[in-house]
């Protein structure tokens, strides 16, 4: 597929056409990958490294990444751009969740096994009596119609005011796909007496790097790219078809946007009322990352890959753990450990870097994930566009923006540039379809 794609490029293009690419996340390295060799592509970078949220970073011989991230695509085309010569660790991906106290197996709907009797009847009793219409005004009525009011209301909705920084009630639904799980009842009561659940974690399989952290993934794409760094880009005059950075410019015949789009609106000139309006209202989420290195092996509970935590109590929403997606991205006989705290214009976190750090640090060794004389790395830090939300003017807003970069000649790929819940392979595959446009 991306050799049928990069032909047809070939076919079209001349050798020296210009395509200035903004942003050097996975998106924007593999549209630079396939279009390298036919065209002149320079792409263009806020930061002083390529990756995006595909980012890892090295303390100490712990490795880290921006968010939770494996492998798991079956789309050969993919894979061959990011797999190939790396060395990979292959597993289950499995995972747990906590709440007040308990550990309960993922997803929590197949495996109330944990829960105390009284717990369980009420969620099994709202699972028979819930009325699946399949018509849903929002997510919490989603919830409710799959799971039941009482175990909507105690689970999902805790956590997707700490995940998504919202209420249920405010996002759509189109975006759910194969990430919620709604079980028979079968399941759920047998899921109550036994913990010999099967795992349908809809990743199932995945890989990741042995060491080096997820970006040893963007190896082959980065491989050859002209990047420019710490690029602070002031104006694109998409009449002229150049872009203004840093005192100087760059000039383009085609140009391709992987960035957010309430950013790249604010570059663009003569941008209409209605569309600086639709790029403000696109919500999104922002991740603060705590970064630990602990000095022993059994830190992530039965050695799952990541957990989820629904107490509000409790600062982080999801931790994981490269070093348990493969074992040399911490050294002998410790663990790396993120947690990844989530904030928005809808949930304001009012604290400062060292203040997050230190409440995720009091709330893991309250747990008894650690002690924090086991502490031998820590780290935080923040991005500022991490997850789309969904709130229910997504579409609209996003398509008056997507129209009017249209008529600007700007094409645009990737999360951030589709605006959309694009996973890393999906981003890819978003990069594969833009090269043959131009």
């Amino acid at each position: 597929m991306v050799g049928q794609l990069l032909g047809k490029c070939k076919d079209r293009g001349r050798k020296l056409k210009r395509v200035a690419i903004l942003g050097a996340g996975i998106t924007g390295l593999t549209c630079s990958s396939l279009l390298k060799d036919t065209y002149d592509v320079t792409i263009i970078e806020k930061d002083e490294v390529s990756g995006g949220l595909c980012q890892s970073f090295e303390k100490d011989g712990f490795w880290f990444d921006y968010g939770a991230h494996a492998a798991f695509t079956k789309d050969e085309s993919v894979r061959k751009l990011l797999e190939e010569n790396l060395v990979l660790e292959e597993s289950l991906s499995e995972a747990m969740n906590y709440k007040k106290e308990k550990w309960i197996k993922q997803p929590v709907q197949n495996n109330l096994f944990a829960l105390d009797t009284d717990e369980k009847i009420k969620i099994i009793k709202g699972f028979i009596e819930r009325n699946d219409d399949g018509e849903y005004k929002n997510y919490g009525e989603w919830l409710e119609k799959n799971y039941g009011k009482y175990f909507a209301e105690n689970y999902p909705y805790y956590y997707t005011r700490k995940y998504w920084t919202v209420e249920p009630s405010q996002l759509e639904t189109k975006w759910i796909g194969p990430r919620m799980y709604t079980p028979s009842i079968e399941e759920v009561l047998y899921g109550s007496y036994s913990e010999e659940t099967p795992n349908i974690h809809y990743a199932g399989n995945i890989r990741y790097p042995v060491t080096g952290g997820f970006a040893r993934f963007l190896e082959k794409i980065s491989k050859g790219a002209n990047v420019i760094y710490n690029a602070k880009i002031a104006q694109i005059d998409t009449k002229k078809k150049c872009v203004y950075y840093n005192n100087t410019r760059i000039d383009y015949d085609e140009i391709i946007s992987t960035i957010p789009l309430p950013e790249i609106v604010k570059l663009l000139d003569c941008v209409p009322e209605e569309v600086r309006n639709a790029a403000a209202n696109l919500d999104y989420t922002t991740l603060t990352l705590v970064s630990l290195g602990i000095g022993k092996k059994d830190v992530m509970p039965n050695h799952v890959n990541c957990f989820y935590i629904y107490d509000q109590d409790i600062l982080a929403s999801r931790v994981f753990s490269t070093s348990e997606y493969g074992k040399q991205n911490a050294p002998l006989g410790c663990t790396s450990i993120q947690a990844e705290i989530y904030s928005s214009k809808y949930k304001v976190l009012d604290m400062s870097l060292e203040e997050i750090k230190e409440k995720v640090l009091d709330d893991f060794t309250r747990m008894g994930l650690f002690q924090r004389k086991d502490i031998m790395v820590q780290d935080v830090r923040r991005k500022k566009y991490a997850n789309i939300i969904f709130t229910k003017e997504i579409y609209n807003n996003r398509k008056i923006v997507h129209d009017f970069l249209e008529q600007c000649s700007v094409l645009y790929a990737g999360r951030f540039g589709k605006w959309d819940y694009l996973w890393s392979d999906q981003s890819v595959l978003s990069a594969i379809e833009l090269v043959n446009k131009i």
